[in-house]
């Protein structure tokens, strides 16, 4: 596992001081793919999945880049192989723009072969979907085989993040809700993180309490609401990025690798739990982040109404109603305890995370056959 975090908190004179930082130049708005023409890019190397190729956007982003000679490379899962394939196919190429497309894990894949790469070319990343906000993260997450590898290296976060609604895939509603509530995570869990300041604050609470207000029209539907999520996963993962995560997002991870279950799916099944493990340290800003959403003040106001808008949307409350054997849950149950104690996200947790903690969570969320 390759994890190197930030000093996000340091102590100066008894006061705890906050560090924040943004090393992204992020484009907003319709048409932003047409801000990477400045660039200036003749040979142009780019990253996509199929769904980004066969719908017509990798061609718009390739002409929105004025390239000349552009050589393709298929993304998927982000795997350490993949990874290192597409590292290998970067050296060949020589490149002087590394374009990366699609959703948060290809995009994480995208931005680890640029790194494994070593190349120097600029990195420029375009969401087609509104989830993870890896295109603005220095953190990438791959496996191989049954691990999961964590990295965390400044040369991992694009120098460019274009958020043009113009490059959004269309999705089943199913899909922007799974993809809202990843942000819903992402924003409260970095909310209350140990390492939350000032800055880190102001974004996770707007894209917590943006996205709660908007994720039932982007699921209907509507575009400009789709481009609204997309925004709020970016400030999301930028606050996530410095402050961190918590048990939320380690147990969606570690649940997503074993059962192959969708990682906002699992998000939306166990953030009103996890809150509820984390109330009595921070109920108060659990309050503060529920009137920002418009809801009552108070950890449980929080989380009832999170599983209002859950049901909603139509999502599933246990890991059973998405389809995990309850029976396979319990026999994995040692060795999930032990993964998720090992995801580098237990250490924002605002309480540490120890083994009770996480069997009572899975009690909870499991369901029954």
């Amino acid at each position: 596992m390759i994890f190197r975090p930030s000093a996000i908190l340091a102590k100066r004179g008894g006061e705890t001081v906050a560090v924040f930082f943004c090393g992204t130049r992020i484009v907003t708005g319709a048409g932003g793919a047409a801000e990477l023409g400045q660039l200036g890019a003749k040979r142009v190397f780019l990253a996509c999945r199929e769904e980004e190729t066969q719908g017509g956007l990798a061609q718009q982003a390739l002409s929105a880049c004025g390239a000349r000679e552009t050589e393709a490379f298929r993304l998927s899962e982000p795997t350490l192989n993949l990874a290192a394939e597409g590292a290998a196919a970067i050296r060949r190429y020589r490149p002087d723009l590394i374009l990366v497309m699609g959703d948060g894990q290809a995009i994480q894949c995208g931005k680890a072969m640029t790194w494994f790469s070593g190349s120097a070319a600029p990195l420029a990343a375009i969401p087609t979907t509104a989830d993870l906000g890896a295109e603005v993260t220095d953190q990438a997450a791959l496996t191989h085989g049954t691990a999961l590898h964590f990295l965390r290296e400044s040369g991992l976060r694009p120098g460019w993040a274009v958020l043009d609604p113009g490059m959004l895939l269309p999705q089943t509603a199913r899909k922007v809700a799974e993809g809202g509530f990843a942000v819903l995570c992402h924003g409260a869990e970095a909310y209350v993180a140990r390492n939350a300041g000032p800055f880190t604050d102001l974004l996770a609470g707007e894209a917590f309490s943006a996205t709660f207000a908007k994720l039932p029209a982007a699921a209907a539907g509507l575009q400009g609401m789709r481009q609204a999520v997309g925004i709020c996963a970016a400030m999301a993962a930028l606050a996530h990025s410095q402050a961190g995560l918590g048990l939320c997002g380690a147990m969606a991870r570690t649940l997503e690798q074993t059962y192959g279950a969708p990682y906002g799916a699992l998000c939306a099944i166990l953030l009103p739990t996890v809150i509820g493990c984390n109330a009595y340290a921070s109920g108060e800003k659990y309050g503060r982040l529920a009137r920002l959403a418009g809801l009552s003040p108070g950890a449980g106001s929080l989380q009832n109404g999170l599983v209002r808008l859950r049901r909603e949307l139509a999502m599933a409350g246990t890991l059973a109603q998405l389809g995990i054997d309850p029976r396979q849950v319990w026999l994995d149950s040692e060795k999930l305890v032990q993964k998720i104690l090992l995801d580098p996200a237990c250490a924002g947790n605002p309480i540490q995370v120890e083994d009770f903690m996480i069997r009572r969570v899975l009690e909870a969320v499991t369901g029954h056959i």
